[in-house]
């Protein structure tokens, strides 16, 4: 019975050395030099690649942290700009100074409900969900689009989001 004990006391060490040897090996080939993750040790942020604007064929998307940024585009590039709203609470969002036409063509904004809604598709009080502007690059020039987030029953914006196109 030493025998048995001690070749089986053998195997189960040749196992944790197996797997610890595959876990040094899996460590090693996810820390390799990825772009996309910050190499600071102190940090665990990662940063969205870049892509050119338009190079994938999907328009670029604009969310409410990048306001006040310029979307530089083609003629006939389209630009999205997507925002957080509050349907269910009565807050909305409306464009409050439209882009020149001649240089951005916008049309009107789609809505998605978020996943708290009624069955009938009635935001339930509090329900959150996104709104989508997009616009469309007319001709050369530069414009700005305002869009207001307001309150119910109010007809002072209490956010605005600005957006500047250069279209060449």
């Amino acid at each position: 019975m030493t025998t048995s004990r001690s070749s089986g006391g053998r195997v189960v060490r040749a196992v944790f050395l197996a797997f610890l040897a595959s876990l040094l090996a899996l460590g090693t080939a996810c820390g390799g030099d990825d772009p996309t993750v910050d190499a600071d040790e102190d940090k665990a942020e990662v940063t969205a690649p870049t892509t050119a604007p338009g190079a994938d064929g999907e328009p670029q998307t604009f969310t409410k942290e990048q306001s006040g940024e310029t979307a530089q585009l083609n003629v006939g590039e389209e630009v999205v700009v997507s925002l957080e709203t509050c349907p269910g609470c009565g807050y909305h969002w409306e464009i409050t100074t439209p882009p020149d036409a001649a240089v951005v063509e916008s049309f009107d904004p789609t809505e998605t409900p978020g996943d708290n809604q009624a069955e009938d598709g009635t935001p339930i009080a509090g329900a959150s969900g996104t709104i989508e502007f997009k616009f469309k690059g007319a001709g050369a020039g530069t414009t700005t689009v305002e869009i207001g987030y307001f309150p119910p029953a109010d007809d002072k914006a209490e956010e605005t989001y600005t957006l500047t196109f250069e279209v060449r």
